[in-house]
């Protein structure tokens, strides 16, 4: 005898639905723009802004209740943090590019009512504004103490001054001067304590471009100890 074809009753196909549709997760209602936003930066700027567009693309108001940035060097900022269907808004975001050149990437989460968190990325493109011959130089064991010299350049369009040059030592002597007349070329000279095993942290201070925008470089300079001795044979 054939059994009987399986059937599922219509209560139990409806509850098995929406136990289905209960487990998805819920759509965000807001719909970003883009989720990437990148900028250029010159070499003497301080500050550089961008933004991220959205809408609340649900059907009920939508409360943004978290912005965090992923780095101290981004502040986002709302006009406010209630959007109605519909509204459109904008997340601002302020970035900070001292003492950073080339390219750089930086995240921003957001969350909202809806239990949704978003990820936007930002990427700076940073001019390179100083070039150094060296950042570090050293004195060896048994090697005259004599004055060693670090070298920097700034970016072409950029003449600059240095307003301060401080050692972390005092025992390392520092001199700092200008090459030449383009008011872009520098030189560091290091003179190191005569007996001191030690290392100085030099901080450059400039003021950089038509903008005298200051900005803050460091080099090192270290005295080395004499290598450990071999231990003997057993």
């Amino acid at each position: 005898m054939a059994r009987p074809a399986f059937t599922v009753s219509p209560l139990r196909h409806a509850a098995a639905t929406l136990a289905l549709v209960a487990a998805l997760p819920a759509l965000a209602a807001l719909k970003w723009d883009s989720l990437e936003a990148s900028v250029k930066v010159r070499a003497d700027e301080t500050v550089a802004h961008t933004s991220y567009g959205f809408v609340n693309a649900g059907e009920k108001p939508i409360t943004i209740t978290d912005v965090r940035a992923g780095c101290g060097c981004t502040t986002p900022s709302l006009a406010k943090n209630t959007y109605a269907p519909g509204e459109r808004g904008e997340l601002k975001l302020v970035f900070d590019p001292r003492n950073r050149e080339g390219l750089y990437r930086a995240s921003v989460s957001v969350s909202s009512n809806d239990a949704s968190t978003t990820t936007l990325q930002f990427v700076a493109d940073i001019e390179p504004l100083v070039a150094f011959d060296t950042r570090f130089v050293y004195w060896k064991v048994g090697e005259p103490r004599t004055p060693k010299h670090m070298r920097f350049t700034f970016a072409e369009g950029y003449p600059s001054s240095i307003a301060e040059v401080v050692s972390s030592d005092p025992g390392f002597a520092i001199a700092c001067k200008s090459l030449g007349d383009n008011h872009r070329e520098f030189d560091i000279e290091v003179t190191p304590p005569a007996e001191a095993l030690n290392y100085t942290v030099i901080t450059i201070r400039a003021r950089v471009g038509a903008a005298k925008a200051e900005r803050e470089f460091n080099v090192v300079a270290r005295t080395l100890p004499a290598p450990a001795a071999p231990r003997a044979k057993p």
